[in-house]
């Protein structure tokens, strides 16, 4: 059954604060309080946002030509761009974070002694999710920008759906615009400078061409005699074409759009690109992810990347297990119940690699892994990718257990030893996206609910920005003692309290209501897109055995569905729901675990 799920989006049209940087960051903050006061859960800034777009600066080029004063006008140029990661990024983090909102914003990043013109993805706990650098700067930009490459590329997994961002006239590339496609975007950010009356149709194409949402973000810009530099022209286009929102022409907006899900799968009815639409048979296309380095330093022959060439990691989310079964047991239900797991049977055991929180007390296994998989898809016939990788953390010292699939080669590494296997694979040219360090705090744990627990659970059922993503109503006072007195009364009821490193962070239950079992949870505001709902959930699904088990989301609650998707759950059936004391009417998916 289609689920309609709604996500509010913001395009921002406004102007940066020319060579001024901290100025820019705070309108920046302030542009974001405005789209979040219109409840927008992703907010889109133009290209080259941060750090400036110099329309019309020559920076002293012409033909074999470069002048003393084009040269320091690239300086100060230079010293307004921002590092990636670096205090700038964690700032426009701290931002998303208060808000607890998706950012994409264009930057001006610095690295070494070059410029990129790149995009920046943050989730609403302040991560930087993913880093596009342009792949290819249009002509006089290349005097001062440097070129992508093939590994960032990112289309970021988000509860509001994948979003992917490219840069102006990078979207006249068609065969970026099929990787893109390729890899699921479903929120296609078209980050820009262009406010020609080209530009509107260009993304109206790409929209209807790759049947996902477009959120097309203009700068404005005057000069110094207060004309249009760069006038604008953003807008919001649906799967099927249609303008959602926009163009606005000539003033500072930010303008906002409903975006409904289910019109991604009315769309992809008649025409999938990537999918029924294609003929492989007669086209292919082939993207190579990897860094390309100029220079690549080596000590030994076994330190080089397969074929001379370095490979592209990224690090998998999370944590994983390495478990040892008995040779003739049967596979268990929890072995194959997350998002990523491996089982191998031989003659002696059977191996399992699953999330920890899956297994049962009394497993044989080794907890506390990181991993990391190579990017793309490797041909058979490509040699030595595992030596290249183990060799160079081997002589770190370093430990390892390696699997494979069909594409590609999955290494995991002891979460404390995670940081020099990152740094050995770094020094022998190959290069590792994520990688940052991970705490044994950020281990999940569930525990019963306890009463001295309840003034926490009563100060967050009060939130407005949680009640409103849950379209729930809070309870009274004298309503919540007596609802949670009754629960701590009922040993029937599973209600767990959710441990991130100690802290306390949600709830998670089991509980009967009309004849049914069903779950719930509620995760601090500042800590959702973490995947702690989905990791609790699955603990308190190996804890409670019994199905069905029922859940019911408001449709519009794109981010609660996809953790009870992720979890296994299935929608069965989705109604209007009456009004009661803890809910306004809304349409609602009812989901079951069988």
């Amino acid at each position: 059954m289609t689920t309609p799920l709604a996500v509010r989006a913001a395009v921002v049209q406004a102007a940066p604060v020319p060579f001024d940087t901290p100025r820019t960051l705070d309108k920046l903050a302030d542009l974001t309080s405005e789209a979040a006061r219109q409840k927008a859960g992703l907010v889109v800034f133009p290209e080259a946002f941060v750090g400036g777009y110099p329309k019309g600066r020559t920076f002293g080029v012409s033909l074999g030509v470069r002048t003393p004063e084009g040269r320091d006008e690239f300086r100060r140029y230079f010293e307004s761009a921002v590092e990636v990661p670096g205090p700038e990024t964690e700032r426009i983090g701290s931002v998303a974070r208060q808000h607890g909102v998706h950012l994409v914003v264009g930057v001006i990043e610095r690295a070494g002694g070059t410029l990129y013109c790149s995009s920046l993805t943050f989730g609403p706990d302040g991560s930087l999710l993913g880093t596009h650098r342009k792949l290819m700067p249009t002509a006089m930009e290349r005097a001062v920008w440097g070129q992508g490459d093939g590994s960032t590329l990112p289309v970021v997994d988000t509860p509001l759906g994948k979003i992917g961002a490219v840069i102006c006239w990078e979207n006249y590339m068609p065969l970026l615009r099929t990787a893109m496609y390729a890899r699921g975007v479903e929120l296609y950010c078209t980050i820009t400078v262009d406010d020609r009356e080209t530009w509107v149709p260009t993304v109206r194409h790409i929209a209807l061409e790759g049947r996902c949402f477009v959120l097309s973000a203009c700068q404005v810009l005057r000069g110094a005699n207060q004309e249009w530099l760069i006038r604008g022209g953003s807008c919001v286009v649906g799967p099927l074409g249609q303008l959602l929102t926009g163009p606005v022409y000539g003033e500072e907006t930010v303008l906002v759009a409903d975006l409904d899900r289910a019109d991604l799968v009315r769309a992809k009815f008649d025409f999938d690109v990537v999918g029924h639409y294609a003929r492989p048979d007669v086209f292919r296309l082939t993207v190579n992810e990897a860094a390309t380095r100029p220079v690549t330093f080596t000590t030994a022959p076994e330190q080089v990347g397969v074929a001379g060439h370095s490979l592209t990691l990224l690090e998998v989310p999370g944590r994983f297990a390495v478990c040892k079964l008995s040779p003739g047991s049967a596979v268990p239900a929890w072995a194959t119940a997350g998002d990523v797991f491996t089982v191998t049977r031989t003659v002696d055991e059977v191996s399992v690699v699953c999330r920890p929180e899956l297994v049962p007390e009394g497993t044989q296994c080794e907890s506390g892994w990181r991993g990391l998989r190579v990017a793309g898809s490797m041909p058979f016939t490509l040699v030595g990718v595992l030596a290249s990788l183990t060799a160079p953390v081997a002589r770190a010292g370093v430990g390892v257990f390696a699997f494979s699939t069909y594409d590609t080669d999955y290494l995991l590494v002891k979460a404390e030893r995670f940081a020099e296997a990152v740094a050995a694979l770094r020094a022998a040219g190959h290069t590792v996206q994520g990688g940052a360090a991970m705490s044994s705090e950020e281990e999940i744990r569930l525990r019963p609910l306890r009463a001295d627990d309840l003034p926490w659970v009563y100060e967050q059922q009060l939130d407005p920005e949680s009640n409103r993503m849950a379209v729930t109503i809070p309870r009274t006072g004298k309503a919540f003692d007596e609802h949670w007195a009754n629960v701590l009364a009922t040993p029937e009821v599973a209600a767990r309290v959710i441990l991130l490193g100690g802290k306390m962070v949600g709830l998670v239950s089991c509980f009967q209501k009309d004849d049914q079992d069903r779950v719930g949870y509620w995760i601090d505001k500042g800590h959702w897109g973490r995947g702690i709902a989905s990791r609790a959930l699955r603990l308190l699904l190996a804890e409670v055995t019994r199905r069905p088990l029922f859940a019911t989301a408001a449709t519009s609650n794109g981010a609660s569905l996809r953790v009870l998707q992720k979890c296994g759950f299935l929608i069965d059936q989705i109604r209007q729901a009456p009004a009661d004391d803890r809910h306004p009417e809304c349409e609602e998916a009812t989901l079951v675990l069988r």
